[in-house]
Formats: C-alpha cells, sequence, structure tokens
C-alpha cells in the first residue's frame, strides 16, 4: 500500500503540504493518504520528475503481487516492478515465475502487515492463506499462531470466500463469504466477528462480493451480488465500520444501502486514490456505475447534461461478451480503465 510511505521516519518522501495538494509530476506512480488528520506531507527527497520509477522505489511499490486460479488450485504469484520491465520473481527455492500455492483457486487479493509486506489472499476452498512478500521471503507465513510443528496454518472464513479489503488505519480486514462478512484482525490471526448479509441489508437472494475501505475506515461498500441471473440484483451496501463491532464482534455494522439504475448486479468495486468515488461494475447491464464515497449517493459523471447520468455505458471492445469485470483508477483519478 503506496499510503505507507508517508509513515516513513527517513527518508521522507515530499508530495505536498496536505492529502489536496499532491505532487504529482514529480510522484507519478504513487499517490497517498494521511496516516492521520493533521499530518504534515512535508519531507526531505524529491525524486527526479523524469524518473518514473523514483517515485515507487522511494515509497516501496515496486512489486506486483498477482493471484491466478486453473479449476480447484491457484496460487500467488511475485513481479519486480521497480525497473524499465516487469520481471518475475521466484518464490524461495522456486523457479522464477512458480506459483506460491492456496488452498483452491485465489479470488481476491489485498496487501497488509506493519508496511504492505503480506498478502492475504481468500480461496475457493474457505479458507485464507498469508503470504510474505517482502524481498528475499516470498513464501507462505502461519499468521495462526507461528508453530511450525504444527504446519502451515490457514485461517477458514466460510464458504466462497471473495472479496477482501484492509482497513487503513485499525488492524482488521473485512471479507466476504457467500453468506456473511468476516472480519479478522490482522495482528493476530484471529476471527473477531461474523455477520450475517441479512442482518446488514442485503437483499434476499444475494450475496457479499467485493469490498473496498473508505481511507478513513468509517465506511466499507460491498457489492450485493444476486445469485440468480433472472433476478440481477442493483444494490452497494455501504457499512459503518464500528470499532467495538469489529473488534468484539458485539453489535452491529450498521449496514444502508444505495440502489444503481437498471439491472446491473454489481460485481467489482475500486476506490479513487483520493477517496472520494466508489467504481462499480455492472456486468449485467454492460455499465460502470460512480458513487459519491463520502454520501454513498450515485453520482453524475456528466453534470453540465441532461438527464442525470451516472454510469458508464461500457464500449464495444468489450464485445462479444460484454461484460465489464475489473477496474483500476488512473494514477491522477482522471479516468478509470474497465477490463
Amino acid at each position: 500500500r503506496c499510503g505507507l510511505c508517508v509513515q516513513m521516519v527517513a527518508p521522507l518522501l515530499r508530495i505536498g503540504t496536505d492529502v489536496n495538494h499532491y505532487q504529482t509530476q514529480r510522484e507519478p506512480l504513487c499517490h497517498f493518504v494521511p496516516p492521520a488528520p493533521g499530518i504534515d506531507f512535508s519531507g526531505s527527497v524529491s525524486p527526479a520528475a523524469t524518473d518514473r520509477t523514483a517515485a515507487r522505489r522511494y515509497c516501496g511499490c515496486d512489486r506486483v503481487v498477482a493471484i491466478g486460479r486453473s479449476g480447484a488450485s491457484g496460487g500467488v504469484g511475485l513481479f519486480d516492478a521497480s525497473g524499465v520491465t516487469v520481471t518475475p520473481l521466484p518464490p524461495v527455492a522456486s523457479p522464477a515465475g512458480a506459483l506460491m500455492p492456496t488452498g483452491g483457486g485465489a479470488r481476491d487479493v489485498a496487501l497488509g502487515g506493519a508496511f504492505g509486506e503480506q498478502a492475504w489472499v481468500t480461496s475457493d476452498d474457505g479458507q485464507l492463506s498469508v503470504f510474505d512478500v517482502s524481498p528475499g521471503a516470498s513464501r507462505e507465513v502461519d499468521i495462526v499462531d507461528g508453530d511450525p510443528a504444527n504446519g502451515t496454518q490457514r485461517i477458514t472464513l466460510g464458504v466462497e470466500p471473495r472479496g477482501i479489503a484492509m482497513l487503513h488505519d485499525r488492524p482488521f480486514a473485512l471479507v466476504a463469504t457467500e453468506t456473511d462478512i468476516v472480519v479478522l484482525n490482522t495482528e493476530t490471526g484471529t476471527m473477531t466477528g461474523i455477520f450475517p448479509a441479512g442482518s446488514l441489508g442485503f437483499p434476499a437472494g444475494t450475496r457479499p462480493l467485493d469490498i473496498v475501505v473508505t481511507h478513513d475506515d468509517a465506511a466499507a461498500f460491498v457489492s450485493a451480488y444476486s445469485l440468480d441471473p433472472q433476478s440481477p440484483s442493483k444494490t452497494v451496501v455501504i457499512l459503518a465500520l464500528d470499532a467495538t463491532a469489529l473488534s468484539t464482534g458485539v453489535g452491529t455494522l450498521s449496514g444502508s444501502t444505495v440502489n444503481l439504475i437498471g439491472p446491473c448486479n454489481p460485481q467489482q468495486l475500486a476506490l479513487s486514490h483520493d477517496g472520494k468515488w466508489v467504481a462499480v461494475t455492472c456486468p449485467k447491464s454492460n455499465e460502470v456505475a460512480l458513487l459519491d464515497a463520502t454520501t454513498g449517493a450515485l453520482a453524475d459523471i456528466d453534470p453540465n447534461s441532461e438527464p442525470f447520468n451516472a454510469q458508464f455505458s461500457a464500449p464495444p471492445l468489450f464485445q462479444p461478451s460484454g461484460i465489464p469485470s475489473a477496474l483500476a483508477w488512473a494514477d491522477d483519478d482522471s479516468g478509470v480503465y474497465v477490463g
């Protein structure tokens, strides 16, 4: 997570004076989030404007973590992205390009640990695997008890875990299973709460699928995906991340909902780097919707024209499948890449 770079003691990365003043010309590859309100972004290191890899080197974004699956198997691959080319990296005692295996087909990944050096991966077998992806490590680790005598233990989550998201300044992760939102303590590797989807506002016949957490850790957006292709969902659930509920499982995450336009059946979510927008793929209607991350309301993507329009139509390049299924915001948040 590039945002952790602002917490480094030395060398500091100069990126402006506050969250609204990024020096994007000098740091073209990374955008940052303050670790707490009032943090001054002044620093002592300023990469050359022409060196597009400097920002990655200073902020630590020099590795790419990729997940894959084939049938009932899957794994995690690592790539070096610190230079001009992206090079496959070998796991410990394995050839370059080899995958570190997960228990089942890998579904989603989130980076955790003090400096984002751990990859937390959900898989089809209902478990969560944790990998050390720091330089020179590249191996699965036991986050449960760390006792080699017990083998490498994985965290059992439930049926068909999919999306996983880390909180930014609190040691918790949220996981979407077929029936629940599961809360994990990322420091202890323990499950602290299981919240049934029905109690959080998910419509009947839908399941939690993908998750993004706002920069202030106040809320999580979760896509409500319909299991019935003849009855697509149009709902995104917004969870209020209560500290007591996260740490003890007591109470609720206070779910509210926002309805998209038409038969969307929301799937993948992506939060903009500045934390203002949530993009949502609508595979059923072949669109991408945009939500205001602060209010949770549908955003008007073109306020200068009528009528109100909150959803982009996917271009013909998606044919013949016509299914937008992956999202990534541009470095300057000027647009969304859709795959």
